[in-house]
Formats: C-alpha cells, sequence, structure tokens
C-alpha cells in the first residue's frame, strides 16, 4: 500500500531552544485513518504545522504524496484539506456563502462551484441548512459546516485536530461515523485526545510523548500487547505515556 506521508527522523528546535520533535519518523498508509495521541507539549501541533505547510523542520525530511512541503507548499496545499482545533467560519454569512467563498478562494469556476457546495453539504447532512447563518448552528452542525468547508478542495488528505472536542456524545457519535464514511474516499491524519475515538476510528496510531514517537501502531495490537488486567485503552495509553489516575486528565490537553 502507498504511503501518502512519509517522515523520516524530522527534528524541530524553536528559537528560543525548545526541542519540539525528536528525529521523528514514520508513514501514513493512503486510505488509512492515522491517528497522534500525545500530552500537552509533546509535539502533537508542530508535526501538523509542518506536514500542513505552515512550519518548517530544523532538520530531517517529509513528504506529502511525494512532495516535500517546505520546497513545494503551494502544491502540498492543493492536495490537503486542515481542519485545526480552533477552526473558525465567518459567523455572519450562512453556510452557503461560506462554502461559496472557500470555493472562489481555491479557484472553483461558477458552473463547477453550485455542484462542489451541493456535494460537500450532503456529504455532510447540512443541505436543508446551507441558508441558516453559522452563529445560529449548534456545536454539532458548526463542526459538521466545518468539515464541509475543508472538502471544497477535493483533498487527497484530511487533518483533522481534535474534530469531536466540546461536543456533546450523540453528536461526537454522528461526527466520528461522518469520519469513517470519509476516510472511503480520502486518507486522515486525525489528532484526538479521546481514546475511545482513537479506537474506534484508526487504522494505526501513532504515541508522542516529548518530541519522541514511543510506538507506531494499530489500537488494538497496542491494546493487546500492554493491557493490564481490565485496564481499558485509555489505561493503557496513560501507562505507555506515564500518567498516572490523578493526572489522567492531560490526555485531554492540546498538543
Amino acid at each position: 500500500m502507498k504511503s501518502i506521508v512519509v517522515v523520516d527522523e524530522i527534528n524541530k528546535v524553536y528559537d528560543s531552544g525548545t526541542e519540539a520533535l525528536k528525529s521523528v519518523s514514520f508513514d501514513v498508509k493512503e486510505g488509512e485513518i492515522f491517528g497522534i495521541i500525545g500530552v500537552n507539549g509533546a509535539g502533537k501541533s508542530t508535526l501538523i504545522r509542518i506536514l500542513t505547510t505552515m512550519l518548517r523542520q530544523s532538520s530531517g525530511t517529509c513528504t506529502v504524496d511525494g512532495i516535500d512541503p517546505s520546497v513545494a507548499p503551494e502544491s502540498v496545499r492543493s492536495l490537503i484539506g486542515v481542519l485545526p482545533q480552533e477552526a473558525g467560519m465567518y459567523e455572519e454569512f450562512s453556510i452557503y456563502e461560506n462554502l461559496k467563498f472557500i470555493g472562489q478562494m481555491q479557484g472553483l469556476e461558477s458552473n463547477m462551484l453550485e455542484d462542489k457546495i451541493n456535494e460537500v453539504a450532503g456529504l455532510l447532512g447540512v443541505t436543508d441548512r446551507l441558508d441558516t447563518r453559522i452563529s445560529e448552528l449548534s456545536g454539532g452542525l458548526k463542526q459538521r459546516a466545518m468539515i464541509a468547508r475543508t472538502l471544497m478542495g477535493d483533498p487527497k488528505l484530511l487533518f483533522l485536530d481534535e474534530p469531536t472536542t466540546g461536543l456533546d456524545v450523540l453528536v461526537a457519535r454522528k461526527v466520528r461515523a461522518i469520519i469513517r464514511d470519509l476516510s472511503k474516499n480520502m486518507t486522515i491524519f486525525l489528532a484526538t485526545h479521546n481514546m475511545h475515538e482513537a479506537y474506534q476510528l484508526c487504522s494505526r496510531v501513532a504515541i508522542l510523548k516529548e518530541g519522541e514517537i514511543l510506538m507506531v501502531d494499530t489500537p488494538k495490537q497496542i491494546f493487546d500487547d500492554y493491557k493490564k488486567g481490565d485496564q481499558d485503552f485509555e489505561d493503557v495509553i496513560a501507562d505507555i505515556l506515564g500518567i498516572d489516575e490523578v493526572d489522567i486528565s492531560v490526555l485531554e490537553a492540546e498538543l
């Protein structure tokens, strides 16, 4: 199976001297949902910013569909969709107006634009709310609209950073179902603090601690290899990361 992302010995040292990534290597197979798990300060956001052309590594190499983001950032951006944790939309505009604006920014011609808006709205189940202002949407509908926005450019690779944070259980289930459906046609790079979500959705996960990859494997294999007694997957990950029960809340921190 082709690797759509290849990261080889990536290091990142900020001007402050902080070493955010240390010899990070992994690959993401085409068509999989690949997860990144870690705690606050582990380097997840730095890694995503490098892969999505927002930041350059200090050393090492990475490619997205064979393209180096630091050499040809525009080419990489044409291949990816990105939903950052703090994503936003123009609140005073409707879903339709937001999607139309993004489509125009991406150079979609008018004869294709309407079809694309209807396509992504249908995929995310927001067709009947296209004329609703973003400010009037529930949290779940707003998140679905934001995911729709990331699909306007027909990405081969979709980066989702904590896509279900702040959503209630039923809405989060709906968003996870949408992510699973989207993965049938594209590769998804998923950063999540929700261990149940990682176990349920991801083909493989990389566990990141203090800028280093501890392991990359399927959630089931990690669980089978490291489970003790009646532990669940969250307990297993906490043990691997060296987090005691009192500090388990750091799993929910943004990286």
